[in-house]
């Protein structure tokens, strides 16, 4: 026996090759004859006619009879050294084999080819050679010689002993267990022996079966209009919605792999729809959709089942529910600020302009309508150089709530220029605050001089003229003057009129700076009735903080 494998000779009883360790395949070859007809041949008719009469030649009359007679002489002394070679008998086979042909199916009644072929896939089940024999005497042998010719590996040889004078005859070799080696193939057909045809076959490498699949099976609310794959996987949607897709990774699939869906609505069992659709790829995406009906889906269990040729491989399930009260997010009161109140996180002190060494920038808003869990981002960025400094998400835990997100002084303050923060409700953009961080100025400290009641001033310059603490009760009017220097534009100064005899506040009066340095004046009027007697005072503040106070007295 020889290895299919490497053409090594081998033992008969191993099972591997020793020479490459190949599996050994033990091919068989069998032969097939129809089984014997219940009638006889038919004997060829003997010639019914007597040789004609012709007339002997005229004996002529020379010596060449004796050459004829010496050469009958030496052929008759062959014959019969023949005839005691053999045994005593002579016979010459009239069989002959026709329309010899391989093939790959045969009629199993009576052995003729049924396809005809000399080329075989290496899992072919059974390869045939098959030929018509005629003129057969009983029991001529026929032999089938089965020979590998890539490397002269006879496989088998089988013999078979005719039952009829005409007659197909056929011979088969199965399929080893690792399929028949790739490679050109020889059957030699002998009769009695003696070689009278060859056929020649070719046996190819099968080629690989696809068998199609389907994985990533999904239900999804929206696909890749390109590639047919979801891209927001789902199971559960409401009546109005627009589409519902099936979609499916197919792989392995030969052209024209048929893939169906069938929709049903299982709350009662209707069949809505069933669709295919015919591959075009060996790997393709593939998609089914289910448009909402003009009242929308109805509410209830769905399923789809996807199947391959006709067999159910993936079955999806979806929902459709009855739509809830949908809170939409929003921001309200946004704002800069330099302060928030650290409890609520809503901004203290609001502003839009700072300095590079404030130690935190927040950003606040207000909001409202949020289900659990909304996602707010602020992104911070210089717009100077359109810079991003940061990024921070911040997920709500009430509907309603004040949201802050703050930035830190870096080490060498915050650069001057333009900022903005971009604030974001679940990634969609919803408000943008700029502000602007400036280098530190100058910072004044306003303060108030000379401070003096008077009972009469400069009308143009507001400096007191007379200067007293004691007025009479029908004075016109009592003046509370001072010199403010140091002021920022803007600084507010109160006077605050107190009757301290009956601790009783008189009155307020705010004035503003319009120069770093002026003189002020506050007055009071005489009431009708005159200044009550008694002690008096002024509270000069200066933005709210006390700096000076002036006492005066209103006697008879």
């Amino acid at each position: 026996m020889f290895c299919s494998n490497c053409g090594q000779q081998i033992p008969d009883t191993t099972k591997f090759c020793p020479h490459c360790g190949h599996p050994a395949d033990k091919p068989t070859g069998q032969a097939t004859v129809p089984p014997t007809q219940p009638y006889p041949p038919q004997p060829y008719p003997s010639q019914p006619y007597p040789p004609q009469p012709y007339p002997p030649a005229p004996a002529k009359k020379k010596k060449g009879w004796i050459v004829v007679l010496i050469i009958g002489c030496v052929l008759l002394s062959a014959l019969i050294i023949a005839v005691i070679l053999g045994g005593g008998s002579c016979s010459v086979t009239t069989a002959r084999l026709t329309e010899p042909a391989m093939a790959s199916k045969i009629d199993p009644d009576t052995m003729e080819p049924v396809i005809k072929t000399d080329e075989f896939k290496s899992d072919t089940p059974v390869i045939y050679a098959t030929a018509l024999l005629k003129n057969a005497p009983e029991d001529t042998k026929i032999t089938a010689t089965w020979i590998y010719l890539e490397d002269d590996t006879e496989i088998a040889s089988v013999d078979v002993l005719s039952t009829e004078t005409s007659q197909t005859v056929s011979f088969s070799l199965s399929r080893p267990d690792n399929g028949f080696p790739a490679g050109q193939y020889k059957v030699e057909l002998a009769i009695d022996g003696e070689l009278v045809e060859t056929l020649r076959f070719t046996v190819e490498a099968a080629a690989v079966v696809l068998k199609p699949q389907l994985t990533e099976a999904a239900i999804a609310s929206e696909i890749d209009p390109n590639t047919q794959k979801a891209l927001t996987k789902t199971d559960r949607f409401l009546p109005d919605t627009p589409m519902i897709y099936a979609t499916a990774l197919l792989s392995d699939a030969p052209e024209d792999t048929m893939v169906t869906a069938t929709w049903t609505y299982t709350e009662d069992g209707t069949k809505i729809a069933s669709v295919d659709v015919l591959s075009t790829k060996a790997s393709q995406y593939i998609s089914f959709s289910l448009s909402r009906p003009d009242n929308g889906f109805p509410v209830g269990q769905y399923q789809v089942e996807l199947a391959i040729d006709g067999k159910r491989a993936e079955t999806l399930r979806f929902v459709v529910e009855e739509p809830e009260v949908v809170l939409t997010p929003k921001l309200t009161e946004t704002a800069m600020a330099s302060e928030i109140d650290p409890s609520t996180k809503k901004a203290l002190v609001l502003t839009d302009r700072f300095q590079t060494d404030t130690p935190v920038i927040y950003a606040t808003a207000l909001l409202i309508d949020a289900p659990e869990n909304t996602k707010v981002t602020a992104t911070w960025t210089y717009t100077a150089d359109n810079t991003k400094i940061a990024s921070v998400d911040v997920l709500s835990t009430q509907v309603s709530q004040y949201i802050s997100f703050s930035l830190s002084r870096p080490d060498n303050g915050f650069p001057v220029g333009g900022y903005q923060v971009d604030l974001a409700i679940n990634g969609e953009l919803s408000e943008t605050l700029r502000f602007s961080v400036e280098a530190p100025v100058v910072v004044l400290t306003p303060q108030l001089s000379e401070g003096a009641m008077a009972s009469e001033i400069n009308p143009d310059t507001l400096v007191a003229v007379t200067t007293t603490d004691r007025f009479a009760p029908d004075i016109a009017v009592i003046y509370a003057t001072a010199i403010l220097t140091d002021a920022p534009v803007g600084t507010r100064i109160t006077a605050t009129w107190i009757y301290v005899t009956e601790s009783y506040t008189i009155g307020s009066v705010d004035l503003f700076s319009d120069e770093a340095s002026q003189a002020i004046m506050f007055y009071m009027n005489r009431p009708e009735e005159g200044f009550p007697t008694g002690q008096y005072k002024v509270e000069l503040a200066i933005d709210g903080q006390l700096a000076i106070t002036l006492d005066f007295t209103v006697e008879s």
